[in-house]
């Protein structure tokens, strides 16, 4: 689409005059991906009477009615699907037209009808399930989108991906559809067998994903896996959720012997002018500005230290994005050289968008009577004889200025170990949660040696919430690997709903059913998953009845197994507690369902190699 813009430019910058018809309000957005200097805009016109008085584009705007009498050169009818509205205008402008008034839409920017699901609506969201990948390959270095084709569960014929990948500087490397097998079939982008495939040089960068012929689902979702050729760095995160927002948070600051690296993916077609975005430590309004500018779907790395070399951990960023990107992903690298001269990688996971638009509720704490629990974040706290667990709340709305918080401590069969109520923590001031540490200072043990952490609100002190509450989860193995995610609250498992939640999957709330995927690792891997049964209320089922279903790659089903997780426990599984070795084998590149028709679970799910304990974790996600 952006390739067919400056062609319809060139014929506005033709005329001596341009009249725009702006009936359904997008000629501002238009304008803002358009360099429409050259344009000489006289006129402008609207549809809805509310907004006589107002300008667009600088001129003042008229009703349509009054578009017959126009004088201009050119009118550009600022929507797609233009046939209709222009014949709704009536017979006296399509004389003026039919007498020589040219007109543009910008249905000259339409995709092609071969990437379109519905051709006749050419807005409608399931034409636009697009998302961003990050794909890169090198001597050294390689990583894996692994989606599903859940789209034809839901009834698509033949979907497909339309695939371009660019490289660091944003220029197209290679295009190309990829089909996907059969309903609910398993599909795998390596960067290095893509490289392979298609001779191309080393690459990092912007993998656009486009699906076609779907159904059910205008969303992307997906994992991406991340590995060295020596086996020594495990790590992944999960699909950019094109959502462009004006800010991001939930990036912390380094430690002293770190650099967090965010990576930036231009997603759009613009030129991010330099200084036009930044971080901000939390808490402080004080911008540092990246000073470079960032070409058209460009990737580039930005060092955090660099911008703002005096913040560590526990101190987190805010990023000012200004909407040029879905959600960025960042790198904890160390500083200390390995013998090739280069950082040593440690792990990647994403940032989450910053909520603008939410405002303080102070319903919350009335409501809260009601909810049980209400909102919780669920933290899976891994086995504590090998792993330490560390968590970070994080404000991810801009009302918040403080955080009126508990955390709660749950072993894995669902008995509360202990509950702490942190305080109304001050939004620039949040300390992280050594889980070690608070249990040795509590004499606490979590007798089936793993468990998780529950944050949620308490407003014995006050303060009030928005329910975009969300949390970092960092987790080190003894081996010196490490691992972090991150996501946010929902109600879980209450027959009430409260503005949305509990949140469904699929249809109106509340959301009491489960249904996720784990992945399944290549050789020398092995895939675990950390489900979780949070319950908001009290009286939900005892027990939960989780089936898991091991597929293939092509959605063959091998075999089944049933687990129970008690209500507010979790359970700490590998694929192999559940199938043989020889299933898993046969399974090879595919995927175990999830599913439970009795609540709903959260899961984190990863991958882990035994020879060196190198292992990744994330959350996982739905469909």
């Amino acid at each position: 689409a952006a390739e067919k813009l400056p062609a319809l430019l060139q014929k506005l910058q033709a005329v001596k005059s341009v009249a725009v018809y702006d009936p359904l309000g997008q000629a501002e957005t238009f304008a803002t991906f358009a360099n429409l200097k050259g344009v000489t805009i006289t006129e402008a016109y609207t549809r809805p009477i509310e907004r006589l008085g107002q300008k667009l584009l600088g001129k003042p705007l008229q009703p349509a009615s009054k578009l017959a009498t126009t004088k201009a050169s050119l009118l550009l009818v600022a929507a797609f699907d233009a046939t209709r509205l222009l014949e709704q205008l009536g017979p006296t402008l399509q004389a003026k037209i039919q007498a020589g008034l040219q007109v543009v839409t910008f249905d000259e920017l339409r995709l092609p009808a071969d990437m379109l699901t519905d051709q006749r609506t050419y807005l409608n969201p399931i034409n636009f399930a697009t998302n961003f990948g990050w794909l890169r390959a090198s001597d050294t270095e390689h990583n894996t989108i692994v989606g599903f084709n859940y789209w034809a569960t839901y009834g698509a014929k033949e979907p497909k991906l339309w695939l371009r990948l660019m490289d660091s500087n944003g220029k197209p490397l290679k295009t190309w559809i990829e089909p996907l097998g059969p309903a609910g079939s398993c599909y795998r982008l390596n960067s290095a067998e893509i490289r392979h495939r298609f001779n191309l040089p080393a690459f990092n960068g912007s993998l656009f994903m486009h699906a076609i012929n779907i159904a059910g689902h205008d969303i992307v979702k997906y994992v991406v896996d991340f590995e060295n050729k020596s086996s020594s760095i495990l790590t992944c995160t999960h699909d950019a959720n094109a959502w462009p927002s004006d800010e991001f948070a939930g990036l912390p600051a380094p430690q002293k012997h770190e650099d967090t690296i965010l990576w930036l993916q231009n997603s759009h077609s613009l030129t991010i002018p330099a200084n036009s975005i930044g971080l901000s430590v939390m808490g402080n309004k004080a911008i540092a500005r990246y000073p470079k500018p960032i070409p058209p779907f460009a990737t580039v790395p930005v060092s955090t230290r660099s911008l703002l070399p005096k913040a560590e951990w526990p101190q987190q960023f805010v990023f000012h994005a200004g909407r040029y990107f879905v959600r960025p992903r960042y790198e904890m690298v160390t500083l200390a050289q390995t013998t090739s001269g280069q950082p040593q990688r440690q792990r990647i996971a994403h940032v989450n968008v910053v909520r603008g638009d939410l405002q303080l509720n102070p319903q919350l704490p009335q409501a809260s009577k009601s909810l049980g629990k209400g909102y919780i974040m669920p933290l899976p706290v891994l086995p504590t004889a090998h792993y330490t667990t560390t968590a970070l709340p994080t404000p991810m709305a801009n009302a918040e200025t403080d955080l009126p918080l508990r955390v709660t401590l749950i072993d894995a069969s669902g008995k509360q170990v202990a509950s702490q109520f942190l305080g109304r923590l001050k939004r620039g001031k949040i300390p992280a949660l050594d889980v070690a540490q608070w249990m040795k200072s509590k004499k606490l043990k979590l007798p089936s040696g793993y468990g998780h952490l529950e944050f949620t609100y308490d407003f014995r002190k006050g303060g009030s919430g928005t329910g975009w509450l969300h949390a970092i989860g960092r987790y080190h193995h003894s081996s010196g690997h490490a691992a972090e995610t991150s996501f946010g609250a929902h109600i879980f498992n209450l027959p009430d709903t409260y503005k949305g939640e509990p949140q469904s999957y699929s249809g109106p709330p509340p959301g009491l059913t489960t249904r996720i995927v784990l992945r399944l690792g290549t050789a020398g891997e092995t895939a675990y998953c950390h489900l979780i049964y949070p319950s908001s209320g009290e009286n939900w089922h005892p027990t939960s009845t989780t089936e898991l279903t091991l597929h293939t790659a092509q959605a063959e089903k091998l075999a089944s197994a049933t687990l129970h997780i008690p209500q507010n426990g979790s359970k700490l599984w590998n694929a192999s507690d559940f199938f043989s070795a020889d299933l898993l084998k046969k399974a090879h590149g595919g995927y175990v369902q999830i599913t439970d028709k009795t609540c709903r679970l959260f899961g984190y799910h990863g991958l882990k190699r035994e020879q060196n304990q190198a292992f990744s974790l994330d959350h996982m996600f739905g469909f």
